[in-house]
């Protein structure tokens, strides 16, 4: 799930669409507390942070960081690359 979910937000990213955790359990149909544990996975490893949203405090925008988008990258080109045989 952790992957999908670095290839999902790199996505948003890539439209320059704003990414929230409720969004994650819709487009993956899985519970809240599944999302906030793979989330909080993420964060520790660096390859994502929390944002606020100056709209509203309660939310919170998830961004990937430099590491999680080069991370990213990287196994996108993995996988035309896997997909071109």
């Amino acid at each position: 799930v952790q992957s999908r979910v670095l290839g999902y937000l790199w996505w948003k990213a890539w439209k320059k669409e704003p990414a929230f955790q409720k969004e994650l359990e819709a487009e993956f149909k899985i519970r809240r507390s599944s999302v906030c544990s793979v989330v909080q996975c993420l964060e520790k490893r660096g390859l994502l942070e929390r944002r606020s949203v100056s709209t509203d405090a309660r939310q919170k925008e998830l961004v990937l960081t430099d590491e999680g988008m080069k991370i990213q990258s990287e196994s996108s080109i993995v996988w035309s690359r896997w997909n071109r045989r």
